[in-house]
This record gives structure tokens, C-alpha cells and sequence, in this order.
């Protein structure tokens, strides 16, 4: 009895020193000063989102009704309304298969039908793709793109794809992959739920884009300067025994080579790593957050492995530690009116955006292309890059307009120039 009863004890005693580590945990997480905010945000919330409730009308959707030009954008949206072609996503694959235009289109055809009940804007060209790219980009997109999503242009072994941002998002641009490339049996690509919490919600939005705003003054951008042109590389890196095979480690080789093609006095970066979540889009088409992390260069003397194997714990580690950043910033851009935010102020808080895809799968054919944007970027200067993995290869597109970045190094590593803009051309779009 004695035996059981001090078991018990112990048992009950554990579990009150856990429960009071806990609580010691969240008193001191917890912000008296965003405490009191809370409440202030959530009616910020509510009057944000009950008027489009309010307004919302089931979308008359036909191919005649895509005209972003005449829409006022919810706040996820708002950095795509631009007449220009970096708010679009592109896409250019070469196939070694030929593929009939009917199978392409077919195929085209059934993703379009699934998200924006019409057919696709698709259209055969048996020109070359690489000059067709050049030309088109010398008009603005309104003047190409009318009243649709995208356009998909097909040639012979390549196929190009212009998605409008407005409208196509990364969930819809990993469906357009999965219907193109791979057949019946591929698995689903799974997308994270959207989670929110009344006022726990609002709290964690606060303390957020507190704790934001003081990690972007302790490490103020070290970018600056605009290259008098918009770059579009890529690389496509196998999987080899000499790294593990992770989503680590492709974010930490992308940033390596990045990293190798700045000055030395670019002590860190701050990388906003992109993560799409399965939602409606009630209050944006564009369903997507970001998780910040600083990574800091290392010392020149350490070899590639050794660099990329520290980028990966870094890129792990602090990844990790904030998963539940990626909700909480969607939830920001989804739940409040953050359009000032968004246009005028994000960039000073990133200096290179990651997106990566992830397929299992092996491709029955092979191909190669560019995932990321065309056209100038003379706005504010942006490092974009795209990995999209398929089974056991990476395909990274580095899309730049950096000054700092040496565009020749990069090159000397066997990374492909595909394309560069004029960014001081007026009639380049």
C-alpha cells in the first residue's frame, strides 16, 4: 500500500511540476502589452472580414469573368494587380518525349476545367520558345493575356505556361504540375490545414509581426542596389551519396551557391521560405505563408559539404523551431487589411524568397526547364528561387536583379543563363 500510494504521489507530484513548468513557459512567452492589444486586433479582424463576407456573391466562373484589371484585390492578392509580367508565374519545360498538342491540351484542359470552369488558354506556336519568350515580355501582359488565368503555349519538346498570381497560387500551380507531367497513379501532394483561433489567433499575429519588426532592425538588409538587369538562371542537381537527400538540404544548396556569388561583406541573409496551405479563398486566391529564417555566412575556409551541411542544420533548426509562423503570417494577409504592408514595406524584411515542390515520384522522361519569373524587376531588388524536385532530381530556377550578385560566377559553377531583361529598357515589360 505504502508502495502504491508513494507511486501514486510521485506520479501526481511529476505531474504538477510539469504543469507549472508549462505555466512558467507561457507566463513568460506571454506579453502583458499584446495582451491588451488582443482584443483591439481581433475587432481589427471582424471588420476586415465581415464586410467581405458580407459582399461575397458565388463567382459567376467563365473564362469571360478573369479580368483582374477591373477587381479591387483582397490583401493576399494585392502585390499581383500589376500590369506587369512579374506577377505572373512561369513555367518552361523541355521534354525529350514528343508529345502530341491534343494529349497536352487534353491534359491542360482537365486541370483548367477543375479550378476555373473553362477550358485552357491554350495555343500551338512552331516557332522557337526562347525567342517567343523575348518578344512576348516587350508587351504587357493585358495586351497578350485577356480576360484568363494563364496562357500555355505549346512547341515542339517544350511547353510554356504563364500563370496570372492573382488568380493561380502554388496549390493550383502543383496540380498543373502533377496533371502535365505524371500519370494516374502519382500520390496527392498534401497542403498543411489552415488553423485559426478566435483572439489566440490574434495574439500570436501580434506577437508575430512584433518579433518580425525587431529581428528586421538586428539584421537590417545587407542587399542593396539594382542590377540594370533581371537575371533567369537554372541548375538541375542529381542526388548523390555525398549529402543526405532532404528538403534541407535543397534549401541549403540553393543558398550556398547564392552565397558563393556575393561579396564577403554579406554576413547573412534573411530567407522567407514559402509554405501553401489547403483553405478556401474567400479572402484571397493566393494561399500562401512564410517562415523567416536568417541564415549567416560561413567562413570561407570550410568546404562545399561542410558548408551545406551547416546551412542545412541552420535552415532546420530554425525552420523547425518556427513552423507556426506559416499560418500565422497567411493568417495576417488573410485576416486583416494588410495592403500597405504587403506593396511598400515587405521587402526591406526578405532578401531571398524560396519556394520548393516535392514530388516522389521518378518522371517516366526527362526534362529541364525554368520555374520562376520573366520579364524586369526595377522595383526593389529581389532574389527569387524555385526548386522543384522530382524523385531524385532538383530542378532550381535563381531569378535576380541584385547588383551584388555575381551573375558570371554563378555561371562558372554550370549554372544555365536562360534569360536576361533590360531593366532600364522602357518597352521591356
Amino acid at each position: 500500500m505504502y508502495i502504491v500510494t508513494t507511486s501514486i504521489y510521485r506520479t501526481v507530484n511529476n505531474t504538477i511540476n510539469i504543469i507549472s513548468q508549462m505555466f512558467i513557459i507561457i507566463v513568460r512567452w506571454l506579453n502583458p502589452f499584446y495582451i491588451i492589444l488582443t482584443p483591439f486586433v481581433y475587432i481589427a479582424r471582424l471588420c476586415h472580414q465581415l464586410p467581405i463576407l458580407i459582399n461575397s456573391r458565388t463567382p459567376n466562373n467563365s473564362c469571360s469573368t478573369y479580368n483582374k484589371y477591373s477587381m479591387v484585390p483582397l490583401p493576399p492578392d494585392s502585390n499581383f494587380i500589376q500590369d506587369r509580367w512579374q506577377s505572373f508565374q512561369y513555367v518552361e519545360w523541355r521534354f525529350t518525349d514528343v508529345w502530341t498538342s491534343d494529349k497536352c491540351r487534353e491534359r491542360c484542359d482537365a486541370w483548367s476545367m477543375t479550378h476555373f470552369k473553362c477550358k485552357s488558354n491554350f495555343i500551338e506556336n512552331e516557332g522557337d520558345s526562347k525567342e517567343y519568350v523575348k518578344t512576348i515580355t516587350r508587351k504587357k501582359p493585358s495586351e497578350v493575356i485577356i480576360n484568363s488565368t494563364h496562357l500555355i503555349i505549346f512547341f515542339k519538346n517544350t511547353i510554356v505556361i504563364f500563370m496570372d498570381h492573382y488568380f493561380c497560387d502554388g496549390l493550383i500551380l502543383a496540380d498543373l504540375i502533377k496533371e502535365i507531367f505524371y500519370e494516374d497513379n502519382i500520390s496527392s501532394k498534401t497542403f498543411p490545414k489552415y488553423k485559426n483561433y478566435p483572439l489566440i489567433s490574434d495574439y500570436m499575429a501580434i506577437e508575430f509581426s512584433g518579433r518580425t519588426l525587431i529581428e528586421n532592425m538586428k539584421y537590417p538588409s545587407l542587399i542593396k542596389g539594382l542590377s540594370d538587369k533581371t537575371y533567369v538562371l537554372t541548375e538541375t542537381f542529381k542526388k548523390n551519396e555525398d549529402l543526405p537527400w532532404n528538403r534541407w538540404a535543397i534549401y541549403a544548396r540553393g543558398i550556398y551557391n547564392i552565397y558563393e556569388a556575393l561579396p564577403e561583406d554579406i554576413e547573412y541573409l534573411r530567407i522567407g521560405v514559402t509554405v501553401g496551405f489547403d483553405t478556401d479563398i474567400t479572402f484571397g486566391n493566393n494561399r500562401i505563408g512564410i517562415i523567416i529564417v536568417t541564415i549567416k555566412r560561413l567562413s570561407a575556409y570550410l568546404s562545399q559539404n561542410e558548408k551545406i551541411l551547416n546551412y542545412m542544420e541552420e535552415f532546420k533548426n530554425q525552420a523547425l523551431k518556427k513552423m507556426n509562423d506559416a499560418n500565422t503570417s497567411y493568417d495576417i494577409v488573410r485576416s486583416y487589411n494588410m495592403n500597405y504592408i504587403r506593396t511598400n514595406k515587405m521587402k526591406r524584411v526578405l532578401d531571398v524568397y524560396f519556394t520548393s515542390f516535392f514530388f516522389k515520384e521518378e518522371l517516366t522522361h526527362n526534362v529541364s526547364g525554368v520555374g520562376g519569373y520573366v520579364g524586369t524587376l526595377n522595383t526593389a531588388e529581389n532574389i527569387y528561387i524555385s526548386a522543384l524536385s522530382r524523385g531524385s532530381t532538383t530542378f532550381y530556377t535563381y531569378v535576380s536583379n541584385v547588383k551584388q550578385l555575381n551573375i558570371n560566377k554563378l555561371t562558372s559553377y554550370g549554372i544555365a543563363l536562360e534569360y536576361e531583361f533590360d531593366n532600364n529598357d522602357p518597352n521591356q515589360f
